[in-house]
């Protein structure tokens, strides 16, 4: 109870010392799956008063795929994948390997070095991120992680200016800097490479090197801190499960930790504290291997192509709630045929195609219209199942999925509904925010805090209206519903996409779908 109240008190002293200024230091940390309705006083004491101090974002989003690659570009570019190059954690580059993907998330260095060279030397983040239009502006950040997805916030080998040079970048333990890694390596020990569950070493270690090592010389205009868990441990054991609980109270403590070492360094009240999910969460109902299925069914599916494929041989890319489907030489017959078997499925939610079939959507209407594109993307069901542990929300998800009990990016609505929380001089006190807010706002809102002009690259909308003093009012919200159908002798298959709008901003809600029998 005493550790309790000193962070509260902490938090009050940021209130009351609050001006109207710009704060001159944002950090951002990161819960990886952090469902929204896991924020309580209970579960995660130090963010629950953060919210009750700050503001609440009643309806956040993350962007689909509801993955963490996908969203963690999406927080550092302020875009969706159609304009950023990045839509799933796992993908197929054929320049790079025309026979099988490349898992993205865990790819390293290595990864994003190859996926540049398949593009011909070009950045594969096709729009700049927050810390590269930070440090042209001349403000030095500090970018950390415990997982190698970290890098993808600010992985640009040129250091053009001395804040960039005076930057940092920290993900999984390893870092493009070795002389600054070995000085983090000797004042913390090393980083634990074996990939436990809970994933708290390696978010505490994370932590530590960035509060007692890249600060020690002063708290830098933006700081950013990826914590694995609770995604990590839920994959596992399953959201709300006692394992994951006590993952999160674990990032819970490290958020603890971050807020006491802002105010040792007498600049908590001078710090906009903003805390998000990548993506929300479901509960796994049972796996599903996608290619064994259809190979069941008549069609030659693999998770690899061989070195020459044939018309019609699919590849099957495994997203936890969602699969892509690329086929060889896009073969129209068998794309139609693929179709047809997912709408009488009684595993698929939705379906995507690059353009609009009977009883599809356009990969357009969904943010997903990119070069290069699947030839199909399916979303699988879900429902509003409970688990075991009491929490809603459930899909049958592909065998591949990281863990038995639990995944993610699906359309579910327990996916695409995720976790922002904000305080801070710049926010407004005990306020819940409700307007849809999304991943890709997150960008647009710290350059505001920052007192920094936003490109026109960028797709979210600056959140002005949870900042304090006075602000012009954003559009009124509208929510939209779209729906394809397909009628079979046996029956109609419909789906539906629910959307919601502020002004130009964009927030999918949902899909799902099913074929009704008649």
């Amino acid at each position: 109870m005493r550790i309790r109240h000193l962070y509260r008190t902490l938090l009050a002293a940021a209130v009351l010392h609050s001006t109207a200024c710009a704060a001159d230091h944002v950090v951002l940390l990161v819960f990886d799956g952090l469902r929204p309705d896991l924020v309580t006083e209970k579960n995660t004491p130090t963010l629950w008063a953060l919210s009750q101090r700050g503001v609440f974002f009643e309806k956040h989003h993350p962007v689909y795929l509801s993955a963490t690659a996908v969203n963690c570009v999406a927080l550092a570019t302020g875009c969706y994948p159609h304009r950023d190059g990045v839509m799933g954690n796992v993908d197929y580059y054929p320049a790079l390997d025309a026979q099988k993907p490349l898992n993205i998330d865990y790819s390293g260095t290595w990864g994003v070095e190859k996926l540049d060279a398949s593009k011909g030397g070009k950045n594969i983040v096709q729009q700049p991120t927050l810390a590269e239009i930070l440090h042209a502006a001349g403000l030095r950040t500090a970018i950390t992680g415990g997982k190698d997805v970290a890098l993808w916030q600010d992985r640009s080998a040129e250091r053009p200016n001395e804040a960039a040079q005076q930057s940092s970048v920290l993900f999984a333990g390893k870092s493009p800097d070795t002389t600054l890694l070995n000085s983090i390596t000797e004042k913390i020990g090393p980083f634990t490479t074996l990939f436990p569950i809970p994933a708290s070493p390696q978010n505490d270690w994370t932590r530590q090197a960035l509060t007692d090592v890249l600060w020690a010389a002063g708290v830098p205009a933006y700081s950013l801190l990826w914590l694995s868990d609770p995604d990590a441990t839920q994959h596992r054991y399953g959201p709300g499960s006692p394992e994951g609980l006590a993952a999160l109270k674990n990032s819970d403590d490290n958020l603890a930790a971050v807020l006491t070492a802002l105010s040792r360094k007498g600049v908590l009240d001078q710090t906009d504290v903003m805390v998000v999910s990548d993506h929300g969460f479901s509960s796994v109902s049972k796996p599903l291997d996608l290619a064994g299925s259809l190979n069941g069914a008549g069609f030659h599916a693999m998770r690899q192509f061989p070195a020459t494929p044939q018309p019609g041989d699919i590849l099957t890319i495994a997203e936890g709630g969602s699969s892509f489907l690329y086929v060889a030489n896009h073969d129209a017959a068998t794309i139609a045929r693929l179709v047809e078997y997912l709408q009488h499925a009684d595993f698929t939610g939705a379906i995507f195609t690059p353009k609009a079939m009977e009883g599809t959507m356009p990969l357009s209407a969904i943010r997903l219209d990119r070069e290069a594109t699947p030839d199909l993307v399916v979303s699988y069901r879900w429902t509003d199942a409970v688990n075991e542990f009491g929490l809603a929300g459930e899909f049958i998800g592909d065998g591949s999925t990281k863990g038995p009990k639990g995944s993610h990016a699906s359309l579910s609505r327990y996916d695409m509904h995720n976790t922002l929380v904000a305080a801070g001089p710049d926010f407004k006190k005990g306020w819940r925010d409700p307007l849809p807010s999304g991943n890709a706002d997150v960008a647009p809102t710290i350059l505001t805090l920052l007192g920094q002009p936003i490109p026109k690259t960028m797709e979210g909308r600056p959140l002005t209206e949870s900042l304090a003093g006075k602000h012009d009012a954003p559009p009124t919200p509208f929510t939209e519903k779209q729906t394809a159908s397909r009628k079979f002798a046996d029956g109609v298959w419909t789906q539906s996409l629910q959307i919601s709008h502020v002004g130009a901003a964009f927030y999918i809600d949902e899909a799902n779908g099913a074929l009704t029998t008649q």
